[in-house]
């Protein structure tokens, strides 16, 4: 798999520090493994997008297909967990 480098330009902010117990489920694990070619660090860098130019790139960046990970029901009681991985091909 190839990818383009994209450039955005913000403030690294605090996350809920939830994000590596989805990450270390093995069906998550092996999701991305078969999908993407490689592990996920159990965490997430959270990035308050700034500047013109990177708002107008990310709202592009947005309308692009992304990759499913599908979630099994019978793991989380929580109503919804969304995962964002910015690689584009």
């Amino acid at each position: 798999m190839i990818f383009n480098r994209i450039v955005f330009f913000g403030r690294a902010v605090k996350g809920l520090k939830e994000s590596n117990l989805f990450m270390e489920v093995p069906w998550v694990k092996e999701q991305f493994v078969s999908k993407l070619g490689f592990t996920p660090y159990p965490g997430t860098f959270n990035l308050r997008i700034e500047g013109g130019g990177s708002l107008m790139r990310w709202q592009e960046e947005k309308k692009r297909e992304g990759i499913e990970i599908r979630l099994q029901k019978t793991v989380f009681a929580a109503p919804a967990v969304a995962v964002l991985i910015l690689l584009i091909k």
